[in-house]
């Protein structure tokens, strides 16, 4: 990939700040908590102009194997 990973912990209600960490770059955003905040989670993607992909993680389970082939997916793209 090539790529520097940065892990940043937020939630959906941080939108704006990752937003600005992320501009001009690609963003795979791994959250338990985007069906808390539907509208804020709209109008981020709205906002975003750069590929974003937000996966949705069920804190009972945590992140799996899915996650991280989605998240390779997500960054091929």
């Amino acid at each position: 990939m090539g790529r520097a990973v940065q892990r940043v912990w937020l939630n959906p209600a941080h939108g704006p700040a990752v937003g600005r960490f992320a501009r001009e770059r690609p963003l795979v955003w791994l959250d338990d908590d985007f069906d808390l905040f539907p509208t804020a989670r709209r109008a981020f993607l709205d906002r975003r102009r750069d590929p974003t992909a937000l996966i949705a993680v069920d804190p009972a389970t945590g992140i799996t194997a899915d996650h991280l082939a989605a998240v390779e997916v997500a960054l091929r793209s």
